[in-house]
């Protein structure tokens, strides 16, 4: 059975329902939060939790928009389960590096979902658009870099009044290429054997 690509209108069906999820702000921060002592606590939960959760409405417009913006270029490369498995693997393997992994105490927010996803997405059209994925990889490693020498945020902190989890960035995407490494060398093994 063929599974059928998603279309840009299914896309912004698709981040609207996120984006329904993702408005939950105050008073369920404090619940719903990647938090590291409340995890060890037993709250495990909040693995998953933390990305649909936001510090204030402006915080939470910023990510919804680029979340659309994300869904509506490169939904299309992937099938509905793909988009949706890949969603899962990086919120579930990056949040549990994250727990046992940095000294991060706590985040809320998408960011670093729509950077593993953005950066999956470019991995993934890189054969059909070299130029587009080169420069735009490029521009995000060294949008990385300067957050790793400046952790309070280029400037993000003014606007949305609250520090930024650059290390949150940074893990997502770093789970990004492995999980890409991890896939292109599953289905290259998968190739090797059915070779006559």
């Amino acid at each position: 059975m063929k599974i059928k690509r998603l279309s840009n209108s299914q896309s912004v069906w698709i981040s609207a329902v996120v984006a329904i999820a993702a408005l939950i702000t105050q008073p369920w921060v404090n619940v719903l939060s990647w938090n590291k002592l409340a995890i060890e606590h037993g709250q495990w939960w909040r693995l998953a939790t933390g990305v649909l959760v936001h510090a204030n409405w402006l915080h939470c417009a910023i990510n919804l928009i680029a979340l659309a913006v994300i869904t509506l270029l490169y939904a299309k490369l992937f099938s509905p389960w793909q988009w949706l498995t890949l969603i899962i693997a990086l919120i579930t393997i990056s949040n549990t590096a994250l727990l046992y992994f940095s000294h991060l105490s706590d985040y809320v927010g998408l960011s670093g979902l729509l950077h593993g996803l953005f950066v999956y997405a470019l991995l993934k059209q890189f054969p059909r658009h070299k130029i587009e994925s080169s420069l735009l990889l490029v521009a995000t490693a060294i949008k990385l870099t300067l957050e790793y020498f400046h952790p309070a945020g280029l400037g993000d902190q003014k606007l949305l009044g609250m520090p930024v989890a650059t290390a949150v960035h940074r893990t997502f995407v770093i789970v990004a290429i492995g999980l890409f490494i991890l896939i292109k060398l599953a289905y290259a093994i998968k190739a090797s054997f059915h070779r006559p």
